[in-house]
């Protein structure tokens, strides 16, 4: 994936709303405006990063640069897998009717029942019987920065990001209503192309393999030979 410095993308985008290079205050709007805009841009497989955080007081912190969980799984101390229901909201509503038995031979391994697990703005909650959970593995979305702290833009949003700073440029300035839309839809455009692109790039040949095995995941494995 080819990435363009962050500085050449807002360069750009000044240029293109006619403001001068030394005009702080276009720069600011710029730069929130590329930021905001990018979230517009959906995401891409090669952003997907694992990480492995530890569970304090029943709570699993955010990665402060995740844009969108893909999926969690829990383990206890002892690497052992542990099965979760996710649930909206952080607590339960309604009681678990479910029984599940659990190993109590500690010379064999112990098997857990699935944990209650939902998500606030910062963390993912652990309900009372998540005790046993050490530490969860995550796999996301991220938002790539480079060492400055800025966001890295694909060489393909480039175009999408600046007709997004024209078009919020000109709503500032207000501009005649026409100019306005045209703008927006310049820039819906662009944004609608980029999109597709980035999930032609996802669509691989690897990528196509792990859609049809999950797919296949919901076919019955019937016996042939008895009908």
């Amino acid at each position: 994936m080819q990435y363009v410095d962050y500085d050449e993308v807002l360069a750009e985008a000044i240029a293109t709303i006619g403001a001068s290079g030394d005009d702080e205050l276009a720069k600011n709007f710029a730069r929130q405006w590329i930021w905001r805009g990018l979230q517009k841009l959906g995401t891409s497989d090669d952003q997907l990063t694992v990480v492995k955080v530890f569970a304090k007081n029943l709570l699993i912190k955010k990665p402060t640069n995740m844009r969108r969980l893909d999926e969690i799984a829990l383990y206890d101390s002892n690497d052992c897998f542990i099965p979760h229901i996710f649930h909206s909201g952080t607590k339960r509503i309604y009681p678990n009717t479910e029984q599940y038995i659990l190993n109590e031979d500690t010379d064999s391994e112990v098997i857990y029942g699935p944990v209650d697990l939902s998500e606030n703005k910062n963390s993912f909650v652990l309900g009372t019987n998540g005790t046993d959970v050490s530490y969860a593995m995550i796999r996301y979305w991220s938002v790539p920065l480079d060492e400055n702290g800025d966001p890295l833009i694909q060489e393909c949003e480039v175009e999408a990001l600046t007709l997004y700073v024209r078009y919020r440029w000109s709503q500032r300035k207000n501009e005649n209503q026409s100019e306005i839309r045209e703008n927006k839809i310049a820039w819906m455009e662009a944004a609608d192309w980029t999109v597709a692109h980035k999930k032609s790039l996802d669509n691989h040949g690897e990528a196509k393999k792990r859609q049809a095995a999950d797919l296949n995941r919901f076919v019955g494995n019937y016996n042939r030979s008895r009908f």
